[in-house]
């Protein structure tokens, strides 16, 4: 679910919730998720926020891999409104996938998934766009470590438009670091 569907769409089903229900978001941003999710938790729908600290450049159920969370860490990311019992259920879950559950705060979440998630893809998409502007003909002697740094250029742009949007100051925070530190070099 695109991270400006989750709010909405655990609204409706907070609305429609009959019996005790577990919902479990796994998308890269939290904090705005999290203060929804804890208004929006009662007796009859527990939302959990969580991110699987994996994923591949290409979606859909043709590029799917069995193995993808393997010894994966998988963040869960507790409101004031979550129950250990909810807890428990995302932490089996999780393990039942093969990843390893961790739990921080969402302002931690956010601050660290744009250090090692967020600045890389925008690094990834500004190097591959400097590449092919700068000398396209360049990009065919390209070899795997061009290719690595880049492979996240290529992921879903709406999807990360939205991570970046989302996450906004902790990527720029980080960003205005990280060109002090290339101008170090």
């Amino acid at each position: 679910t695109p991270i400006s569907v989750v709010i909405p769409l655990a609204e409706r089903i907070a609305q429609i919730a009959k019996h005790p229900l577990y919902v479990i978001d796994i998308a890269s941003i939290k904090k705005q998720i999290v203060e929804r999710f804890e208004k929006l938790s009662t007796s009859k729908v527990e939302f959990i926020a969580s991110h699987p600290m994996t994923g591949k450049e290409k979606s859909g159920f043709k590029h799917s891999l069995a193995s993808l969370f393997v010894d994966a860490s998988w963040v869960i990311v507790p409101h004031g409104n979550n129950t250990q019992h909810g807890l428990d259920l995302a932490k089996s879950l999780i393990q039942f996938t093969g990843a390893k559950s961790k739990q921080m705060d969402a302002e931690q979440h956010d601050r660290q998934t744009a250090l090692i998630s967020h600045l890389p893809a925008l690094i990834s998409k500004i190097l591959l766009k400097f590449a092919e502007e700068t000398d396209p003909a360049s990009l065919e002697i390209a070899g795997p470590g061009f290719k690595s740094v880049t492979r996240l250029a290529h992921a879903n742009p709406l999807m990360h438009a939205e991570i970046f949007e989302s996450n906004r100051r902790n990527i720029e925070q980080l960003l205005q670091s990280f060109i002090k530190e290339v101008v170090k070099l």
